[in-house]
């Protein structure tokens, strides 16, 4: 799964601190990179990006791996944009983007992992 793969990517690194953050942004974000992934027909680019990211680390190749992420986090923003113009002729289309009060996370409250520890 997507968000999987991220977290493992940030686990490998071993700070703790900086997958405490990522894990905090991602909560915050969910809703949005989900509407992108469905509405803006990534989920098959994103799973190409995440091979080429997955094949940069495999060669121990980091100037690649760099290009790779950071290709990876361009093109999402840009599935994101485009997956708010082609649902923004219908604002119930927009409904899913809003976090019902029952799934939201209360203020300071510890982020869950989204994927056990090794």
């Amino acid at each position: 799964c997507n968000v999987e793969f991220h977290d493992r990517i940030v686990q490998m690194v071993g700070n703790a601190k900086l997958l405490e953050i990522y894990r905090r942004l991602i909560n915050e974000t969910h809703l949005m990179r989900r509407h992108s992934i469905y509405h803006g027909g990534g989920r098959l680019v994103s799973n190409q990006e995440h091979r080429q990211i997955v094949q940069a680390l495999a060669k121990r190749s980091p100037d690649e791996a760099v290009r790779a992420m950071r290709g990876h986090v361009v093109h999402g923003r840009d599935r994101y944009m485009a997956s708010l113009a082609s649902t923004s002729a219908d604002p119930s289309d927009n409904a899913p983007l809003q976090i019902p009060p029952e799934r939201a996370i209360p203020q300071g409250a510890a982020p869950q992992a989204t994927v056990p520890n090794p």
